[in-house]
């Protein structure tokens, strides 16, 4: 997998450049998310040190809310793919000033940053207005919210098994949890490199999958050539050859025995006949 990924850089970067006035928010939006979720698939695919891949697992999640939401805009017309991509970005740009202003108020008041000004609150509640009248005018989500939650817009998509346990997993790396805390350190070993390996394995094979979704949804609005269609495909294959996905509760954690590779290899064979 490391070979094909490394060299899918040189076609990516064909895609990389977008003008605004002619592409629009919502190409050019497109593009750096397909863009990202190349560069942590690399990322994953080339890290030799096992023991630091835990911490970047968080950006799993964000890459499948990318790949969700834009997913969910693709069936608005242009031009409101275009507006609910600004007004959520001018929207998300003042909460971030007034969270920032929060901050440094209280905690480094000398520390010189971009003021909020006064029109601050009217211009966030303005952009939540916006983003509320398309999803009136054009029925995608109710008039009363500026945009859905994301788990509303997977279940439209017929996602919501694939989002949730993305979060699933994804949260067990940003969010309070004892049980992944403790397993960190569950070994003979003193060190903490204890499920290293298990870590870089998830991070390689779900970026993977994260990247090869947005292929397929994403493909033809960002134009991409017949090369990276040809290696996507071998992509594919490689991360279908591999036996063991990882899963969040896993059978080494509960000291049980996980079935060897043979008997993966007939469960495998038998889900493929059965298929056909």
């Amino acid at each position: 997998m490391k070979t094909i990924i490394d060299e899918l850089e040189k076609e990516i970067k064909t895609i990389a450049i977008k003008n605004i006035h002619t592409d629009g928010f919502y190409l050019i939006t497109v593009t750096a998310a397909f863009i990202k979720s190349y560069e942590f698939m690399k990322l994953s695919a080339n890290t030799n040190e096992e023991s630091k891949t835990y911490f970047t697992l968080g950006s799993l999640r964000g890459i499948c809310e990318d790949f969700i939401v834009l997913n969910f805009l693709k069936k608005l017309e242009k031009e409101d793919r275009d507006a609910t991509i600004g007004a959520f970005m001018s929207l998300k740009f003042q909460e971030a000033l007034k969270r920032q202003h929060s901050f440094f108020d209280k905690e480094r008041k000398f520390q010189p940053i971009i003021k909020i000004t006064p029109e601050n609150q009217n211009l966030i509640e303005k952009h939540k207005q916006d983003l509320k009248d398309i999803g009136q005018r054009t029925g995608a989500w109710r008039k009363n919210e500026p945009m859905p939650k994301i788990l509303h817009m997977a279940e439209s998509l017929g996602l919501k098994s694939f989002y949730e346990y993305f979060y699933t997993l994804s949260s067990e790396t940003v969010h309070f949890n004892p049980r992944i805390l403790l397993r960190m350190g569950w070994s003979e070993k003193n060190d903490m490199e204890n499920f290293s390996s298990y870590y870089r394995e998830y991070g390689r094979v779900y970026s993977t999958l994260l990247f090869l979704k947005f292929f397929s949804e994403f493909k033809t609005i960002l134009q991409l050539n017949e090369k990276i269609f040809e290696m996507t495909a071998k992509l594919d294959q490689k991360l279908n050859e591999i036996l063991r996905w990882p899963e969040p509760v896993t059978f080494e954690e509960l000291n049980k025995e996980a079935p060897n590779n043979f008997t993966r290899i007939m469960y495998k064979i038998a889900a493929e006949l059965y298929q056909s």
